[in-house]
């Protein structure tokens, strides 16, 4: 389902590569056809960059399944995009963060049905490579609903895991390689840290409905300048 050339921007909102194979449509239960054919949406829902490469994070879906997760990276300040990791099937990448330029996580989990078996994307050369740390064991009900890393070892991490007492925050000491529970609850714990980096961020993602578009905006100081866009939708499968 991924594409292998670069998108290049020329200034018109890109449009990912997503290949209509019958067999995957019908893995995930979708019966697309020319009197009822399927919409494929990007979702893109995080942001964030590390020295001079810019990260998107989210997800390919259709009106009633997610189809998979999307990655995308510019190392050009937005002339040209690629995806930085494999798509993982059912899948929606969310937040994301640099600590430093070195240091990375971005937050995910299977939505196939249920969220369930959340993970963090993790790197620690600027996004070069990446790798996936799971939370749980493998089958475990959960949303990652935010984190946030002080420094490239100590974080916290909030969890949905949809019944009961529902929140769950982890601290970690080993840049999230294992994780303690501090606290669990009907309601969600005080969050703590992560405001002052939202409030100076440098980059930002946004819909644009006029344009049907995920606008790419870098902050230039006075005002937001925009840089990239990508098409919201990205193919009709029949």
């Amino acid at each position: 389902m991924a594409a292998d050339a670069p998108l290049q921007n020329t200034g018109a909102p890109m449009r990912v590569a997503f290949a209509c194979a019958e067999e995957e449509l019908r893995a995930a239960g979708l019966s697309c056809s020319e009197d009822e054919p399927c919409q494929v949406f990007l979702e893109l829902s995080g942001l964030d960059s590390s020295a001079s490469r810019v990260f998107l994070s989210g997800n390919l879906h259709t009106t009633s399944t997610t189809l998979a997760s999307i990655l995308l990276v510019t190392e050009d300040g937005g002339r040209t995009w690629r995806e930085a990791w494999q798509r993982i099937p059912y899948t929606a990448l969310d937040q994301i963060q640099f600590i430093d330029f070195e240091h990375g996580w971005i937050a995910g989990e299977n939505v196939q049905t249920v969220a369930r078996d959340p993970f963090l994307l993790t790197t620690d050369d600027g996004g070069k490579t990446w790798r996936a740390q799971a939370l749980f064991e493998e089958g475990q009900p959960g949303a990652i609903q935010r984190f946030w890393f002080e420094s490239a070892k100590l974080g916290m991490l909030l969890v949905d895991r949809g019944l009961g007492k529902r929140y769950e925050l982890y601290r970690t000491a080993t840049g999230g390689a294992s994780w303690e529970l501090v606290e669990a609850g009907r309601d969600p714990a005080r969050f703590p840290g992560g405001r002052a980096k939202e409030a100076t961020a440098a980059w930002r993602v946004r819909p644009d409905a006029p344009t049907a578009s995920w606008q790419i905006e870098q902050n230039r100081g006075e005002a937001w300048q925009r840089v990239a866009a990508f098409a919201t939708e990205v193919t009709v499968c029949r």
